[in-house]
């Protein structure tokens, strides 16, 4: 199943044969850069689950897979309780 950009319609032949030309890699933390030439590209077109990047320098295209930030729980901290709180007179 093709992904349809999120909103439901059948993609063109031409989009499903552009997705299957581009070079396909995974996000990362830091902000994206060429893969062939180290500049930093541009956002191309978003969709739910990847983005197109193009680069200024050299045109290089490729898709760029988004996974979803997994949230960790927060862990409890042990902090001194201030004059406030009613732990601190105990």
């Amino acid at each position: 199943m093709a992904d349809d950009g999120g909103n439901g319609a059948i993609p063109s032949p031409r989009i499903l044969k552009m997705k299957n030309l581009l070079d396909s890699f995974e996000a990362t933390d830091q902000p994206e850069t060429c893969r062939k030439c180290g500049v930093r590209t541009e956002v191309e077109k978003i969709f739910p689950s990847y983005e197109i990047h193009v680069c200024p320098a050299c045109q290089y295209r490729y898709r760029l897979w988004i996974e979803e930030e997994e949230v960790e729980e927060e862990e409890e901290i042990d902090r001194v309780p201030s004059k406030k709180s009613p732990d601190f007179w105990k």
